[in-house]
C-alpha cells in the first residue's frame, strides 16, 4: 500500500530506521501546519531516532497511524479540491469566491451531498478524474424486513419487497394478494410469477399453483417458463405422465433454463428414478447453482441410503445460502441425515416407524418394538426412570402440565424430587416436563412456553406419554425429547426398549443433545 509522503512532495515516505535516512526530513524545512497528537508523535519518533535511541514497538505504530491518518486528510482533500473545480466548470465561473453577481447560488443550493462525500456520477459529468472510487462513494444495496437481498431501486424489487415480507411471517392470504397485485400492475414480471406460485405450492394449494401457471401460459404463451410451472404443478397433483411430457416440451424450448431441469428432477425423484433426477439436478445446478437444487440432490442420496454423500450436499447447500431460513432448513436435513446413518446399511425406507420418527425429528420413542398389547401409563413412566438412571440424569422437580396421572407420582417417586404444577416451574432446577400428549397443541398453550423455556435455556427435558405417529413438530420448540409410544389413533401392541432408547439418547444429533440434565 502507497503511503502519502509530506505535503508538496510525491513518491513514498521511507521506511528506513538509519539515521542517514531520516536526518534529512529531521533538517529540512517542512510547511507549516496545524499540529495534532500524531504529529506530535511522529515528530518524536525521528527525534529519538536521530539522536541515536532506539525505535520501539509503539512508536512504530503511532508511526503508521500518523501516516494513515495524513494519506486520508489528503485523499479527502483532493476528493473536495476535484468536486469544487467540477461545480465552478458546471456554473462558468472563474474561481469560488467569483462568478456573476446575482448568479452566485449557495453551493448548498445545487448540490445535493455534502463537499465531503461527492456523488459517484460527480466524477464523470463535471469531467473529473476517471478513477475507482473509494467504497464509501458507493451506496449499499438495503435489506427489507424479509432480509432478502433486494436492490430498492429497482422498481419490480420495491414491488414485491411487501409480498415476501408477508409470504415470511406466515400471513399466506396477504403476501397471495399482494403477488397477484404486483402481477396486475407488471404481468410480464416472471420472478413474480415463479414467487406466487412457489407460495401457493409449499401451502398445499396444488390446484390453485396449477390455475395460476395457466395463467402464466397465457400471458407468456408456449414458452420454456410457464410450460415449466405447469408441469411442476402436474407433478404435485400426481399426473407424472403429463408431467413429463409438459417438461420435456420446455426443456426443447429452452434448454438452457434451470428451472426446467430442476422440475425434472423432481419429477424423476417422484417417480423413483434416482439416475435421471439426479442427471437434472446436475444440470440444473451447472446452469444456475441453487440452495434448493443441492437440497433435492441430498435428499435423493439419502434416500438411496448414500448418507455420507448426501451430508456433503447439504452443507454445500448451507454455505450455498442466500437466506437465513435456507441455512436453517440445510443445516436441519444434516442433523436428520446423519441420525439416519446411524441405522446404516439400512436406508430410510427400511426402518422402523420409532426409528424413523428419532430420525426425523430426533426424540426418542420408548416403546419402540413390537408388542402383544399396548403399554400402560405406568409401565412406560417406569421405562422412563429406567432410561434416567442408565443416562445419569438427576432432574430437581418434575412438573406436571394437564389432566393429573398416577405415572407422575410414579416418576417423581422414583427421582425422589417434588412433583409440582406448572406454575412452580423452575429452569434452575433442571425440571423434569411431563404430559400425555396424543395431540397437536395451539401455541400460545402453557405447555408450548415450558417447552421453549427448556429449549431456550438448555436445562431440563420433555417427556410425553404418547404423540401422534403422523404428526410431526412444526419447529424445535415444539415435542418432545422422550415419546412413550407412538399412536394412530390409539395405542397399538408394542413393548419398551430401553437399550435401543439410551443409544438414540446417547447420539450428537439427538434434539437433547448439549442440554443440561442434572442438577
Amino acid at each position: 500500500m502507497r503511503s502519502a509522503g509530506a505535503p508538496g512532495t510525491s513518491g513514498p515516505t521511507p521506511h528506513t530506521t538509519g539515521c542517514v535516512s531520516l536526518a534529512t526530513s529531521c533538517t529540512s524545512r517542512q510547511p507549516r501546519r496545524r499540529s495534532s497528537p500524531a504529529t506530535h508523535s511522529a515528530a518524536a519518533r525521528q527525534s529519538a531516532l536521530c539522536a541515536g535511541r532506539v525505535e520501539t514497538e509503539g512508536m512504530r505504530r503511532k508511526a503508521l497511524s500518523s501516516r494513515s491518518k495524513r494519506s486520508v486528510s489528503m485523499r479527502k482533500s483532493r476528493d473536495k479540491k476535484t468536486w469544487k473545480e467540477g461545480v465552478e466548470k458546471e456554473r462558468g465561473k472563474k474561481s469560488w469566491k467569483g462568478g456573476v453577481k446575482g448568479r452566485c447560488l449557495p453551493l448548498h443550493a445545487s448540490c445535493p451531498r455534502p463537499l465531503s462525500t461527492p456523488s459517484f456520477h460527480a466524477f464523470f459529468h463535471f469531467g473529473g478524474p476517471r478513477r475507482i472510487l473509494p467504497s464509501r462513494y458507493i451506496r449499499r444495496a438495503m435489506r427489507t424486513t424479509a432480509s432478502y437481498e433486494l436492490f430498492p431501486d429497482a422498481p419490480s424489487e420495491r414491488a414485491m419487497a411487501r409480498a415476501r415480507y408477508l409470504a415470511r411471517e406466515g400471513r399466506i392470504a396477504e403476501a397471495e394478494k399482494a403477488y397477484r397485485d404486483v402481477l396486475a400492475g407488471n404481468p410480464d414480471l416472471k420472478v413474480c410469477w415463479a414467487e406466487c406460485f412457489e407460495l401457493l405450492r409449499s401451502n398445499g394449494r396444488t390446484e390453485d399453483a396449477l390455475r395460476l401457471a395457466e395463467a402464466a401460459r397465457a400471458q407468456f404463451g408456449n414458452s420454456a417458463f410457464p410450460l415449466a410451472l405447469m408441469g411442476a404443478a402436474l407433478v404435485d397433483l400426481e399426473r407424472y405422465r403429463e408431467a413429463l411430457s409438459t417438461l420435456e416440451q420446455a426443456v426443447e424450448l429452452d434448454p438452457d433454463l434451470a428451472l426446467v431441469w430442476h422440475e425434472l428432477g423432481y419429477a424423476a425423484f417422484r417417480l423413483g428414478d434416482r439416475n435421471r433426477a439426479l442427471l437434472a439436478l446436475d444440470r440444473a445446478f451447472a446452469l444456475e447453482p441453487h440452495t434448493e437444487t443441492l437440497r433435492l440432490r441430498g435428499r435423493i442420496l439419502r434416500d438411496a441410503g448414500r448418507y455420507q454423500a448426501a451430508e456433503v450436499t447439504y452443507e454445500g447447500a448451507a454455505q450455498a445460502a442466500d437466506h437465513h431460513e435456507q441455512r436453517e432448513a440445510a443445516e436441519r436435513e444434516i442433523l436428520v441425515t446423519r441420525r439416519y446413518a446411524f441405522y446404516a446399511p439400512r436406508r430410510p425406507d427400511e426402518v422402523t416407524p420409532a426409528e424413523r420418527w428419532f430420525a426425523e425429528t430426533g426424540s426418542v420413542v420408548l416403546a419402540s418394538d413390537e408388542g402383544p398389547e399396548p403399554p400402560t401409563d405406568v409401565a412406560l413412566a417406569t421405562a422412563l426412570l429406567e432410561l434416567a438412571r442408565d443416562s445419569g440424569w438427576r432432574f430437581g422437580q418434575v412438573v406436571a402440565v394437564g389432566p393429573p396421572s398416577d405415572a407422575w407420582q410414579t416418576v417423581a417417586d422414583g427421582l425422589g424430587v417434588p412433583l409440582v404444577g406448572r406454575t412452580g416451574f423452575d429452569p434452575e432446577a433442571c425440571p423434569l416436563l411431563v404430559a400425555r400428549g396424543g395431540g397437536p397443541l395451539p401455541e400460545d398453550h402453557p405447555w408450548s412456553t415450558l417447552v421453549s423455556a427448556v429449549v431456550r435455556l438448555g436445562t431440563g427435558l420433555v417427556f410425553l406419554l404418547e404423540h401422534p405417529g403422523d404428526t410431526q413438530p412444526r419447529s424445535s420448540w415444539e415435542g418432545a425429547d422422550v415419546i412413550g409410544v407412538l399412536t394412530d389413533g390409539e395405542r397399538r401392541g408394542s413393548r419398551t426398549n430401553v437399550g435401543h432408547a439410551l443409544a438414540e439418547a446417547q447420539h450428537p444429533a439427538a434434539r437433547l443433545a448439549g442440554r443440561r440434565l442434572s442438577r
